[in-house]
């Protein structure tokens, strides 16, 4: 690691020993004295006398008055567990650590205490004994399994104890841990065992090397982190902690020493100058060559026999996908219109890249405040511009779908759904928006006037991410546009447009309602002049192109600072910055009535949105209307949201959507993405009635699938467990939500590592519990921050925010934007009241942390949601 990587895990570790001082304890260190009582002032680790029914009465409550708390109906556990298998003859150690707390007068004095048991497989059986001055006891249960054993220790409260609760009475910061003297540890069984689909074979076989050493029972478990082949220790962990590295996506060009390190590069695929035709195609074709070569690798891997039938179909789907991208690079090859469109495509998606960066549309801008200039896309400026070599490899894979053989036809694998499988953050966006841009160039360079039109649908499930695609979506369309101004003779007078298709709370169906209290594009345009703080209301928050803003911070007299035109019959963005390119008009429509008028070469919108096709002719538009060919690309990302209800549903409109298109003459390519994806071939059955090809396919180890390899060289993604002992769940989100919250100042935190831990999201299943936190975040939560924060050291929330269906469209890109504003400026957002919708979609690179309230629904959404922190920073 570099010292910077070293600074960040050490500022991490900080944080984490605050939480776990906090929430387990002793904050004050072995022989602590505290005011409040134990149990109420710690969270977890802490083990309840069995009989203790009611909390004790508070000594200053009047006689007349009953304060007693029933704890039947609260989870009070009384005893801990490990289980772990164990070699034949295995001998262990088990050292049982717990603090025990005793009043001293007005404040709570803490012991120490510790016992050693030691345990001998071959020459014991179950075993129970008291330990820690007979205040509690370890039961050892022995059970066969294969070879050896399966080994229970379990750690129980064994205090004699009434019916109201003495805090005395209670272990505190309890811990097993358990060291091998002779023996080793085993594979703990799990429940895999018992599913026989090929699908889980093939995990099997993929996390093979990922070994489970032991469960616990109301408590983590935890192992040696570096170990030969079995581990010398496990031990109970209140707050289990497991780091998830990271990816990378480079590739080592020394094991591939013929691949041409510069074809990754965005300038030589764009521009013939650097790399002439054949020159490319030579490059490209060693570029896969190199991928046959780590195929081969994995031919001459040696599995267990259990796993030889999953090997050879992951072989086969490998083998399938060097074969299409060598099929592309051969179509690329034979067709001059298609060589011709991906190189169009490549220095589309550089101008793309360039103008999304800080330098341009990164960034928002008054206007006027600027000179703009056109960059030198192809100068030295720009040159370490590169693909990710999955996401060139994709646009080989698709293309070879995508253009016509010598028959006139398409291949086979048209019908095929290619679904673009990799982590959050890892381009996928990137990937197939230059397949889009490939396809309405090369529609228009085959089909001349006829290939313009709706070409490329894309469907998004949740109004958030639409609203974050469709900005960077817009920054390709005003690159494809600038090109074409000067392609006319290529491209036509057709101008490439982006359309937004999302319902009325979001953007406008009309040019105008004649009713400013039911407003239309052109009422909410006059009401948006008359706002003293205005709020933008169409989604286009800043020129793509330059950063401009559409609407100034403040009201103005000038309308030429609004980048809206808006009458009774016509509505159209334009940059307020005078010297922009797109000063004139933004090749961007957000108004239904617009968009039946001027069908947009890019579609967008919610998979809902599409329902209105049953009802509303004008959308025949969308499919050609016998003007245009119908669309050829649709795009569906974060396909893991298409299930259940609304899987069902989409199914339906997705058959007459491709039943519209056939009929029109099309046959519509299907690709889609998704960062977590299980049952993928069912999944698209039912969806799109065909078959689907996972991208990139994974090989034998999930660690490795070439185009992306687990990157232990750098800081992973760190998951803290946290299960409240004896406290509501409401109680634990606040004392929880709180020691984040002032962990950074008490850990003294500085620069960017202060600005990491800052802003606090907090994730919910639900609506109805976001509302709970919402008020908690003003009340309670800053309430416990002042009881564990030192005087004179306490953080001040203030800045509350949320982002839920609960939030206007209009005001999302708002809160999205607030959210960029680091802890050192004012405004910065303290807490961030959540639901799923900030699981797609929202790449916020400051946040470094998160607090999931509540175990989400299902595995996909629990790796999306927390993969929104921690993209450019350890978390």
């Amino acid at each position: 690691m570099s010292q910077k990587q070293e600074a960040d895990v050490r500022h991490r570790d900080e944080i984490v020993k605050y939480i776990e001082n906090q929430l387990v304890g002793p904050v004050g260190g072995p022989e602590e004295l505290i005011n409040d009582k134990p149990h109420k002032r710690y969270l977890m680790g802490i083990l309840f006398p069995v009989e203790a029914v009611e909390d004790e009465v508070s000594e200053d409550t009047p006689d007349e008055m009953d304060n007693s708390v029933s704890l039947s109906s609260e989870f009070k556990p009384s005893s801990m567990a490990l289980s772990f298998a164990l070699s034949e003859g295995a001998k262990l150690k088990i050292v049982l650590t717990a603090g025990l707390y005793s009043r001293d007068e007005s404040k709570w004095q803490r012991k120490a205490a510790t016992e050693t048991v030691i345990f001998d497989c071959l020459h014991e059986q179950s075993k129970s004994q008291q330990v820690i001055d007979k205040r509690a006891r370890v039961s050892i249960v022995k059970r066969p399994w294969k070879s050896g054993h399966i080994v229970t220790v379990a750690l129980s409260n064994d205090r004699p104890s009434g019916i109201k609760l003495n805090p005395a009475d209670c272990l505190y910061q309890t811990k097993i841990h358990c060291q091998l003297e002779e023996g080793q540890f085993k594979e703990y069984p799990g429940t895999e065992r018992f599913r026989f689909d090929e699908e889980q074979e093939e995990l099997s076989l993929l996390y093979s090397k990922r070994v489970n050493w032991s469960v616990g029972h109301g408590c983590g478990s935890v192992w040696e982190d570096e170990y030969d082949e079995t581990p010398a220790w496990i031990s109970s962990a209140s707050v289990p902690a497991r780091e998830v590295y990271g990816f990378s996506t480079d590739i080592d060009f020394s094991e591939f020493p013929d691949v041409p390190e510069d074809i990754l590069s965005i300038q030589t695929i764009a521009n013939d100058k650097q790399a002439n035709e054949k020159t490319l195609v030579s490059g490209l074709k060693l570029f896969v060559e190199s991928y046959r070569s780590w195929i081969k690798g994995i031919e001459r891997t040696s599995v267990a026999d259990h796993h030889t039938a999953a090997r050879d179909r992951i072989l086969s789907r490998l083998n399938e996908t060097a074969d299409r991208m060598l099929g592309g690079i051969a179509a690329l090859e034979k067709s001059a219109n298609a060589m011709r469109a991906f190189r169009l495509a490549n220095q589309a998606m550089l101008m793309q890249m360039v103008h999304s960066g800080k330098d341009f549309g990164g960034t928002a801008r008054a206007r006027d405040t600027f000179q703009f200039t056109a960059p030198e896309y192809f100068g030295d400026k720009f040159k370490d511009y590169n693909w990710r070599p999955f996401q060139l490899a994709f646009q080989l894979l698709v293309i070879e779908s995508l253009i016509y053989d010598e028959a006139g036809d398409y291949s086979d694998s048209r019908d095929v759904v290619d679904l673009l499988w990799f982590p959050t953050g890892g381009g996928k966006t990137e990937a197939y928006l230059a397949v889009a841009a490939w396809e309405m160039f090369y529609r228009r360079l085959e089909d001349g006037l006829k290939g313009a039109g709706t070409a490329v649908i894309k469907r998004y499930t949740l109004r958030l991410l639409t609203s974050q695609q469709f900005q960077r979506a817009g920054t390709l369309i005003c690159a494809l546009e600038t090109m074409r101004k000067h392609l006319r003779q290529e491209m036509g007078n057709e101008p490439f447009t982006l359309g937004l298709w999302v319902g009325q709370d979001s953007a406008p169906n009309k040019f105008t309602s004649g009713d400013r209290d039911r407003p239309a594009a052109l009422e909410k345009y006059l009401n948006l002049r008359e706002e003293d703080v205005p709020e933008n209301p169409f989604q286009l928050q800043r020129c793509p192109w330059c950063g401009t803003s559409i609407v100034p911070a403040e009201r103005t007299e000038d309308d030429a600072d609004y980048g809206v035109h808006a009458t009774e019959s016509s509505f159209a963005f334009y940059c307020p910055t005078s010297t922009c390119s797109f000063h004139d008009d933004l090749p961007i429509q957000v108004v239904d009535e617009a968009l039946y008028q001027n069908p947009p070469s890019m579609l967008i919108g919610t998979v809902d949105k599409f329902a209105r096709l049953a009802w509303l002719e004008k959308t025949r538009a969308f499919f050609g209307d016998g003007k245009f060919n119908p669309p050829s690309l649709i795009i569906q990302d974060e396909l893991h949201l298409i299930s259940g209800p609304l899987g069902t549903i989409a199914g339906i409109y997705e058959a007459g959507i491709d039943t519209l298109i056939r009929q029109s003459g099309g046959r519509a390519k299907v690709i889609a993405a998704t960062a977590t994806i299980r049952s993928a071939e069912q999944q698209n059955r039912r969806l799109f009635g065909r078959e689907v090809q996972i991208f990139p396919p994974p090989g034998i180890d999930e660690s490795d699938s070439f185009f992306s390899r687990e990157d232990k060289s750098k800081p992973g993604r760190l998951y803290l467990g946290i299960m409240p002992s004896g406290h509501t769940g409401q109680t634990a989100l606040v004392q929880t939500a709180a020691a984040l919250l002032q962990a950074p100042i008490a850990t003294d935190q500085t620069d960017q590592a202060y600005d990491t831990w800052w802003t606090l999201p907090i994730y919910h299943n639900s609506r109805r519990e976001l509302g709970k936190t919402m008020t908690l975040a003003r009340d309670d939560i800053p309430a416990r921050i002042g009881v564990i924060a030192d005087s004179g050291n306490i953080r001040d929330c203030t800045h509350v925010e949320e982002l839920s269906a609960n939030v206007k469209g209009a005001r999302i890109p708002e809160v999205l934007d607030k959210l960029q504003v680091s802890a050192h400026k004012e405004g910065a957002i303290d807490v961030l009241p959540c639901t799923n919708m900030i699981s797609v979609g929202v790449d916020i690179s400051r946040l470094g942390i998160m607090l999931i309230n509540g175990q989400p629904k299902t595995t996909a959404e629990y790796i999306q949601a927390s993969s929104r922190v921690g993209l450019s920073a350890p978390i």
